[in-house]
Order: C-alpha cells, then sequence, then structure tokens
C-alpha cells in the first residue's frame, strides 16, 4: 500500500465480495476497440467528475458510455449489457438481479500505479453528492450503513 495509508479499511468484511474471471470478456473485442477509437477526444477525468484543475492531473481520460441505467451512445449498447459481466456480478455477489447503473472507458498513459481506492462510491441519499464528497464518505468509514454495494468490471 501506499505510503501514509497502512491500515486504511476501503469496506467493511460484510460489503467484500469474490472476484470473478469472465472470460472472453467480449464477445466482439473488435467492436470494443473501435468504440474506443471513435469515442475521442477523450477529457480528463477530472473534468468530467467537475473537479477544478489543480495542475498536476494525472493523464488520466474518460468518457461514460451509460449512466442511471440508460446507454448514452447507442452504440455501446451490447457493452453496457453485457450478460457475461452481469453473471459475473450475480456470482460474485449471490445476487439473483443485477442491473446496470453505469458504464465507463478509461484511457491512461503509462504511468505509477495509483494508492488503493474506491471507484465510484455510492450511498443511499447521495445521487447528487460531488464526486470528491463521495470518495471522502468511502475513505472516512463512517457511512457504510449507507453504501450501496455495487460490481465492477475491469477489463
Amino acid at each position: 500500500m501506499a505510503d501514509g495509508l497502512q491500515g486504511v479499511k476501503l469496506r467493511p468484511a460484510e460489503m467484500l465480495a469474490k472476484p470473478v474471471r469472465v472470460d472472453p470478456a467480449f464477445s466482439d473485442p473488435d467492436h470494443v476497440v473501435q468504440l474506443c477509437r471513435d469515442s475521442g477526444p477523450y477529457r480528463l477525468a477530472s473534468a468530467v467528475h467537475k473537479m477544478a484543475p489543480t495542475g498536476k492531473d494525472l493523464p488520466w481520460f474518460r468518457v461514460f458510455w451509460g449512466a442511471g441505467g440508460m446507454v448514452l451512445d447507442e452504440r455501446a449498447n451490447s457493452l453496457f449489457f453485457n450478460e457475461a459481466f452481469i453473471e459475473g456480478a450475480k456470482e460474485s455477489f449471490g445476487a439473483k438481479v443485477v442491473k446496470p447503473i453505469s458504464l465507463m472507458n478509461n484511457v491512461n498513459a503509462p504511468m505509477p500505479a495509483g494508492i488503493p481506492h474506491l471507484d465510484l462510491a455510492k450511498f443511499r441519499g447521495g445521487e447528487r453528492f460531488p464526486f470528491d464528497l463521495l470518495v471522502a464518505m468511502a475513505y472516512s468509514n463512517l457511512f457504510h450503513d449507507w453504501a450501496v454495494p455495487q460490481a465492477s468490471a475491469i477489463s
């Protein structure tokens, strides 16, 4: 773990789900590559989340293809409702129903690994909270009772 974060608990044990390997991740990888190419130019992740530039922003770019249960880019429809990811999430959480809520693409330049973190922390009643506040809530360990468990796929 990065200096200063020893002992940081990102989630309580009861909120951890087992990882599930999905292979293959996509039925048409060429479609995914083409969608990535067509989606440019990408904005800095900090700009996407309406965070003020620091002058030290990492070369981390992001685009949302789907959010709030809706596909924002119709070409991303097959990715948003990726049956392999949905089945993997069901297995991971022991769930019967999984509802996709967001689909984003990150493009990163080569850089050192970042600190352990939570992606897109979500809390009941916090739908309109700024990204920075949600992250602070997650790291504070004070709001776990209101956290909404989410499955996440990295591919």
